[in-house]
């Protein structure tokens, strides 16, 4: 078999652009005036270009595979997760590991190579912790590629964690928002302010307001003891994920965001609507998580088998006609098998 046109090592081919800073210049200077063959960012910006050959002679890369996956803003410099890949397991020799990729965790296990010596790590990102950081926003690619996302996350943690020598510390273009301005690759969890004036019942007890309330019943029980928040049977991430978007939203009416208003005390302690939600997630990650392993240990029903010399008649367990069945060899498009 014939080896393929292009291999992932030659992303990782030497840095081929000028040594010289006069050189460097003069070629930062002429790729500045071209129209096409780099990224729009680049043209018309000769010191942004001579930028990225220093980036480029760092890392050890052509330049133009740089300029392919490299990108700079307020928040400094990040590759595209297809680099950083290349440069753990191709350049460093380590192995990415993909233990569980799902629209709800993603674990990834970083193995070093045999010369290393160091024991595997083992990194997960779930939904809870994207809600949690408000990531997950209408329109982005959270809504329709969250398993995709949880895996760079989580692939990106584990090399940042582990190995963050093979990517001089760089972090995952695919792990920024792109309407944020923070480092997205060290996310820290938002502090909504709370709604300075708190609803409060008969007896002076702090209550969610109709609009909070609203929310966390399209969602959630309570508990009749503790009043704690429960998730519905029927509750999925989903749901919740469209609970935050409309919590998230600006009211248009001068007040806050249902989002960052009281939801649940208890005790002393208040709970806003943020912090009531991610704890509903938590629950259907965890409800979710124990009916996968009950299924798994669960015996699958067997399916009748027919006798047609027997002249098997009636209906069967399914629902379906036997005569049907056996003539056919096939069941019913609404069978219950």
């Amino acid at each position: 078999m014939a080896a393929p046109l292009i291999h992932t090592s030659h992303l990782l081919r030497p840095y081929d652009g000028p040594r010289k800073l006069d050189d460097q210049v003069r070629l930062a200077e002429l790729l500045a005036k071209a129209g096409t063959g780099l990224p729009p960012a680049f043209m018309s910006d000769p010191g942004g270009i001579l930028a990225l050959m220093y980036r480029a002679i760092a890392l050890d890369i052509p330049l133009m595979v740089a300029a392919d996956n490299l990108v700079f803003d307020r928040r400094g410099c990040a590759m595209r997760a297809r680099l950083m890949k290349a440069l753990v397991t191709v350049r460093a020799g380590h192995r990415l590991v993909p233990v569980e990729t799902t629209d709800k965790i993603a674990v990834v296990r970083l193995e070093y190579n045999a010369a290393d010596g160091r024991a595997p790590l083992t990194v997960e990102w779930t939904i809870a912790t994207a809600l949690e950081n408000g990531l997950v926003k209408d329109k982005s690619a959270w809504v329709g590629y969250a398993a995709s996302m949880l895996y760079w996350r989580a692939m990106a943690k584990a090399v940042n964690l582990g190995c963050p020598e093979a990517t001089l510390g760089l972090g995952i273009i695919e792990a920024r928002d792109p309407n944020d301005e923070t480092d997205e690759d060290h996310p820290t969890r938002p502090t909504p302010t709370p709604e300075t004036v708190v609803v409060t019942d008969g007896d002076g007890r702090p209550v969610a307001d109709d609009a909070v309330a609203d929310i966390l019943n399209s969602v959630a029980t309570r508990d009749p003891d503790t009043g704690r928040p429960l998730v519905s049977p029927s509750t999925t991430i989903d749901d919740l994920r469209a609970a935050w978007n409309v919590a998230a939203k600006e009211p248009g009416d001068g007040s806050s965001r249902p989002i960052t208003r009281f939801a649940h005390a208890d005790g002393d302690d208040r709970f806003t609507l943020q912090d009531v939600l991610a704890d509903l997630v938590e629950q259907v990650t965890a409800r979710d998580r124990e009916a996968a392993a009950i299924a798994a240990t669960q015996e699958p029903e067997p399916v009748p088998v027919l006798d047609a010399a027997a002249g098997t008649a009636g209906p069967l367990p399914c629902g379906c006609d036997a005569a049907t069945v056996t003539a056919t060899g096939q069941h019913s498009d609404g069978c219950r098998r």
